[in-house]
């Protein structure tokens, strides 16, 4: 089918599939109506393994789960079959039979999720390529698809688990990536409070922590900036038993040494940005005082040592 790229929002996408939230689809006339639970879920795991022969067996797990009834293969056959004539309305979309099971046949545009992903990668390549007002727009696009929790009500159902977390994943490093990428536009003072906001909202995320500190920096408030890293080094303490991140130590030294170059380079790091982090060499929390400058060769060696510290561990203690 058809993969033309996507540019707008999920409102501009004919024959849309939504499932960045509550399930819903629209067609070339506007929302068109699903049927009972049974019949969304089915089309919920046709549409996350979309392009994949999905099993019979599969399609009856998800909506009866370990106690199906008797009739359940003729009552499979019906529902696609209605799904089928639902789908007649919708552009780009279709369940096609394939042995042992069924497929959904869309294009990259006709499901949200599909074009978030490749919203998202176009934006990583603008980026990389020091197009931060491309990235921004292109992001702001992908983050306009979410209307609640990643597959709204079938979020915790076992079909669902995996991709819903990594849904939110994909949701929530967007909304990093949006915040860096208007930080290298110089956009710090309006980015402040909503950095404070996308920290309270996931304070275990180091690259919001680094994002605000950076943030606080470039708006003249460096004594901010040390204190949210304390406030970092405290949060990890009390809820992993671990210590700030390589990365993230290097956005701290780079606020101490009032450096604007070195935090440039620590906004880029790819490793503030996976789950690696957590698993990096930790260290403890120190600090000197704000407004310090360490333009000597004694200030300096004071803070390699710093930054050296002690002995790293890993993992909790």
């Amino acid at each position: 089918m058809d993969s033309r790229s996507v540019d707008g929002d999920a409102g501009d996408v004919p024959g849309a599939l939504r499932l960045l939230g509550p399930v819903e689809l629209h067609g070339k006339h506007g929302p068109v109506t699903l049927g009972g639970a049974k019949e969304r879920t089915l089309l919920a795991v046709l549409a996350l393994r979309a392009g994949e022969v999905v099993p019979d067996a599969a399609l009856v797990d998800a909506p009866w789960g370990d106690d199906p009834p008797r009739t359940a293969g003729k009552t499979l056959q019906n529902y696609v079959l209605r799904l089928r004539h639902t789908l007649r309305d919708c552009e780009g979309i279709e369940i096609a039979t394939r042995h042992p099971g069924y497929l959904l046949d869309a294009a990259s545009y006709a499901i949200d999720l599909h074009a978030v992903e490749d919203l998202v990668e176009r934006a990583g390549r603008a980026a990389r390529a020091n197009d931060d007002a491309g990235a921004v727009r292109l992001l702001r696009s992908a983050l306009g698809y979410w209307r609640g929790a990643s597959l709204g009500e079938f979020a915790a159902e076992p079909f669902a688990r995996v991709d819903a977390a990594r849904l939110d994943e994909l949701r929530a490093a967007a909304e990093e990536d949006l915040a860096a990428a208007e930080l290298a536009l110089g956009r710090h003072h309006q980015l402040t409070g909503r950095l404070e906001t996308m920290v309270a909202s996931f304070p275990l995320r180091e690259r919001r922590w680094a994002l605000l500190m950076a943030a606080l920096f470039r708006d003249g408030r460096q004594a901010e900036a040390l204190a949210a890293y304390r406030r970092l080094c405290e949060v990890l303490a009390r809820e992993l038993g671990v210590t700030p991140g390589p990365a993230i130590r290097r956005v701290h030294a780079a606020v101490l040494h009032q450096d604007d170059d070195a935090l440039q380079r620590a906004d880029r790091a790819p490793s503030l940005r996976g789950g690696a982090a957590a698993n990096a060499p930790r260290m403890p929390c120190f600090d000197v005082p704000v407004g310090t400058r360490f333009g000597s060769s004694a200030q300096s060696g004071s803070v390699r040592g710093i930054a050296a510290g002690p002995r790293a561990v890993r993992g909790r203690p």
